[in-house]
């Protein structure tokens, strides 16, 4: 997540540095529009918050821990790999 946001961000002042002009607004749509599925809860949890409240910044934060919430951020996607390796490790002893 913190990829995507980065690219977004980093396209955004490219383009004001070519003179363009991308408000917070269209960040923020392009980072709310471009997600999966799964973080459709927090899509709808951001539409009701009052618009004065919600910045670029504010998104990201949020997009950032729905992401260690579902466990698929770099700590939890490792975490993950690391249990489902050591429980495929896992040596039997027969049963006599």
């Amino acid at each position: 997540m913190r990829a995507w946001t980065n690219s977004v961000r980093e396209l955004a002042l490219r383009i004001t540095e070519f003179g363009g002009v991308v408000s917070d607004d269209e960040q923020i749509v392009v980072l709310t529009n471009n997600v999966p599925d799964s973080y459709q809860p927090l899509i709808v949890s951001l539409e009701l918050v009052e618009e004065s409240n919600i910045t670029i910044d504010y998104v990201i934060s949020r997009l950032i821990n729905e992401e260690n919430r579902q466990g698929s951020g770099e700590n939890g996607a490792n975490g993950e790999n690391a249990a489902l390796s050591a429980r495929s490790t896992r040596t039997r002893t027969p049963e006599s």
